[in-house]
C-alpha cells in the first residue's frame, strides 16, 4: 500500500480514518441532520413534506460537490442520489448513525481501497481503478466511483437495502405489537 515516504503504515491509516470520519460527521450533520429536521417541521403540513425535506438538502449536497476539480454532470447527479439515499436513511431511522456510517464507509473505500477521494486526490490504495478513458463512464475516474455508473449502481443497491431493512423492521414491529382480541 503506497504511503508518504517515512510515514508509518498505522499512522497513515489512523490519519485517514480521522479525516474520513470528520468529513462523514460534518457533511451528514450539515446536509441531513439539521436541514431535514428543520425543513420537515416547516413543511410538515404538506402531503409531500418529508420528500421535500430530503430532496432540498440532497440537491445542495450535489451542488456543493460540483466545484470539485474533476466533477462532471454525472458525478453531481450521483452525489444528489447519494444525498437522497442518506436522507432517506436518516428519515427511516430517525438517527444520523446509519448515514454517517455509510458515508464513512463509502469515503474510506474510495480513499484506501480505490485510492481516490472525490477530486482525484491519491492516497494509499489496495485496488487500482483503471484510468483508461474508455472505462471512465463505468469507473468515474478520475473523480471517483460516484462519477460513474459503478457509483450509481452502488447507490441503487443502497436504496434497495435500505427499503428491505425498513420493511423488515416494520414487520418486526408488527410481530411484537400485542394483538387485541377480536382484531
Amino acid at each position: 500500500m503506497p504511503r508518504p515516504p517515512g510515514q508509518p503504515f498505522v499512522a497513515t491509516i489512523l490519519v485517514g480514518i480521522v479525516a474520513v470520519a470528520a468529513v462523514a460527521f460534518g457533511e451528514e450533520a450539515s446536509y441531513r441532520g439539521y436541514p431535514i429536521k428543520n425543513l420537515a417541521e416547516g413543511v410538515a403540513k404538506t402531503q409531500w413534506g418529508m420528500v421535500i425535506a430530503v430532496v432540498i438538502p440532497a440537491f445542495f449536497f450535489g451542488l456543493a460537490h460540483a466545484t470539485n476539480e474533476t466533477a462532471t454532470w454525472l458525478s453531481v447527479f450521483n452525489i444528489v442520489i447519494f444525498g437522497l439515499l442518506f436522507g432517506t436513511d436518516y428519515v427511516l431511522t430517525g438517527e444520523l448513525a446509519l448515514p454517517i456510517g455509510l458515508h464513512f464507509a463509502w469515503n474510506f473505500v474510495q480513499g484506501f481501497v480505490f485510492g481516490v477521494v472525490a477530486a482525484g486526490k491519491q492516497y494509499g490504495l489496495v485496488l487500482v481503478l483503471t484510468d483508461d478513458s474508455s472505462a471512465t463512464l463505468w469507473t468515474g475516474q478520475p473523480y471517483g466511483a460516484e462519477g460513474g455508473l459503478m457509483g450509481m449502481a452502488a447507490f441503487i443497491a443502497g436504496f434497495l437495502a435500505t427499503f428491505a431493512w425498513a420493511r423488515s423492521q416494520h414487520r418486526a414491529a408488527l410481530l411484537v405489537t400485542p394483538q387485541h382480541p377480536g382484531s
